[in-house]
């Protein structure tokens, strides 16, 4: 039996999570964490989960997607590098 992935492993990801209706959110883990506890794991935010468009609590995918520093570095190759710029760790529409 698969063990769920504790969210503290992954803080610098994403969830993509896919509701039945076909809408889909991305959710910070950093904001995940903030909300459910450092021990939860993607399984919870699942179980918690309701869709902003529908209302349902029907997620029928789960995706984890790293995204990493890309805006940064893209930033950084034009020579427009914020160093002060704190990360607010993505979307949390969930």
């Amino acid at each position: 039996m698969k063990r769920p992935t504790l969210l503290a492993t992954i803080r610098s990801h994403h969830l993509y999570l896919e509701c039945a209706c076909g809408r889909g959110a991305e959710v910070s883990v950093l904001s995940a964490i903030g909300r459910i506890g450092h021990s939860a794991n993607v399984g919870d935010v699942v179980d918690k989960a309701r869709c902003a468009a529908c209302g349902a609590k029907s997620v029928k995918g789960v995706r984890i997607v790293y995204k990493g520093a890309s805006d940064t570095a893209m930033a950084g190759a034009a020579g427009k590098v914020d160093h002060d710029r704190e990360d607010d760790g993505g979307v949390s529409d969930w």
